[in-house]
């Protein structure tokens, strides 16, 4: 018989043996695929947030630039100073200063206006995240000036709800916060900034501002050939030039950081991430291990038929490959079920979470979205599934084929050796079980306890029953602070005269006004 004939046969006798065994089969299958299902919910998060390349062309070359402290800390917001001491270099090819968060705008008159959110970004915004308008043109540094014109570029999906996708849309206006913006492009479809915007206006920084407010990100690409190092070593020495010549608007031990945006983008989460995937990594090594005490007292029943298949001219391989085959056929079902539930579970996962996962946020950055199960998580499942049914069913089919074919044929005085080398092979699965138990029991204590801890920290504030709220004061009705204080009194009688209220407050940030100062 060939190669390719035994396989065949081999995988039709598996399925024999289990349509024989459903009862078996249907416990091993379901142990195997939420362990498998586990794994690929949480892989499907590390993959979206942590090895998928940042949608940008040549994402390596794209760096955050912002502060770095002695304590190994980074400040990731920069002042207009700093940023127009700094684009004069050696190693960006584009620099650009933007907004540090995405601000909400009202589009369109009338009673019903439709809140989008916008984004300031400095002229070289695009360059630096290599996207270009499939419609229109971007705006230039001649319009990014204070007092320059008002215009906008927009996103391909806010171009095809919001506006209808109208062909005519370049070159004319629309309303935001009641005021007329002229819009210049359309970005290509499938663009996405972060923070998510709708709509990028100009920043339109005071080059000679003296204003020292760190409310601004920066981000740069670098040039072909620059490494990473050398940006670093030259944005060093632009630093302490700064220090040198304006003393009292660096802290104390103040440099200056070159970060891979993805890096940045991610910040603390990857550690989080890859020790949560580790953790569940030890359920799947439960499960394989209760699929390998199921198989070896599978293997107890079959030893006679093993017996038989050894006499008439079977190796001892051959009966290890069949055995083997059985195993994978197990954890391929058990890999395809878990894929499902992967797709179902991560859903159910990110509602248990924090909502700020970084490259997991919706448009409006208020919940994170279910990232797609794309081929790497496939590949992961298949990988995932392969190996489990090597590792589960490698140490039982072995056993297996360990055969005194006198003694297994007259069914007689092999059943205590077998059965003393298979109990003792199943208190070494269950001595395996019950650490990676404890493991797991001792990391969600300390996590139940850290939790608990931070529940009843005192942050020096009584947070009960306190609710907060925002909105964006961008348009021209509140461009001054006396419209602005007006807007607040009247919004706070408002509030305090709710039945139930006891006191309301407000606090204000007006960065768009800062930007002139």
């Amino acid at each position: 018989m060939s190669g390719m004939g035994t396989f065949t046969f081999d995988i039709r006798y598996a399925f024999r043996m289990l349509a024989r065994n459903p009862g078996f089969a249907a416990i091993a299958i379901l142990a195997l695929a939420l362990g498998i299902g586990v794994n690929t919910a949480i892989f499907t998060v590390v993959n979206a947030v942590l090895l998928q390349p940042l949608p940008y062309p040549e994402p390596d070359r794209v760096v955050q630039v912002d502060r770095q402290f002695p304590d190994g800390g980074r400040g990731n917001s920069i002042s207009i100073p700093k940023f127009m001491a700094w684009k004069d270099n050696h190693v960006f090819q584009s620099m650009t200063l933007y907004g540090f968060g995405a601000s909400g705008m009202n589009l369109g008159a009338g009673d019903r206006p439709e809140e989008v959110k916008t984004l300031q970004v400095s002229s070289g915004f695009f360059q630096v995240f290599g996207v270009g308008p499939s419609m229109g043109r971007a705006f230039t540094q001649s319009e990014d000036v204070p007092d320059g014109p008002a215009v906008a570029v927009l996103t391909h999906e806010m171009w095809q709800a919001r506006l209808g996708g109208d062909p005519r849309i370049i070159g004319r206006p629309v309303l935001l916060n009641g005021q007329p913006y002229t819009v210049l492009g359309v970005l290509p479809k499938g663009f996405h900034s972060e923070p998510q915007s709708e709509v990028f206006l100009p920043l339109q920084a005071d080059p000679h501002s003296t204003n020292q407010g760190h409310y601004l990100n920066v981000a740069a690409r670098l040039k072909p050939g620059v490494t990473l190092s050398a940006a670093r070593a030259e944005m060093k020495i632009a630093g302490e030039r700064f220090r040198k010549e304006n003393p009292k608007w660096m802290d104390k031990g103040e440099s200056v950081a070159v970060t891979p945006m993805r890096e940045a983008t991610v910040g603390d989460i990857k550690t989080a991430l890859l020790v949560l995937l580790g953790a569940v990594g030890f359920v799947l090594l439960i499960a394989c291990a209760n699929v390998a005490n199921l198989l070896l007292a599978r293997a107890a029943a079959r030893q006679r038929e093993m017996a038989v298949r050894a006499a008439v001219g079977a190796g001892r391989w051959r009966v290890v490959r069949q055995l083997l085959t059985e195993s994978v056929l197990l954890a391929g079902i058990g890999g395809a079920l878990g894929y499902a539930l992967g797709s179902w579970g991560v859903r159910a996962l990110l509602l248990l979470v924090p909502a700020n996962i970084p490259r997991l946020m919706d448009a409006d950055g208020v919940r994170a979205v279910a990232p797609p199960l794309d081929w790497r998580v496939a590949a992961f499942t298949l990988a995932a599934a392969l190996l489990t049914g090597v590792l589960f069913g490698l140490i039982p089919a072995l056993q297996a084929s360990k055969l005194d074919l006198v003694s297994a044929l007259k069914e007689a005085g092999n059943r205590s050796g077998t059965s003393r080398r298979q109990n003792r092979l199943r208190s070494s699965l269950v001595v395996a079980e019950v650490a990676l138990a404890l493991v797991l029991v001792a990391g969600a204590a300390l996590l139940i306890r850290t939790f608990v801890g931070l529940s009843n920290a005192q942050p020096g504030i009584d947070p009960h029953n306190v609710l907060t709220m925002a909105t964006s004061l961008t348009s021209g009705a509140y461009s001054t602070t006396g419209k602005i204080d007006a807007f607040t009194t009247d919004t706070l009688r408002r509030i305090e005269g709710v039945p139930g209220v006891e006191a309301a407050a407000t606090a204000v940030f007006t960065a768009r006004n800062r930007l002139r100062n």
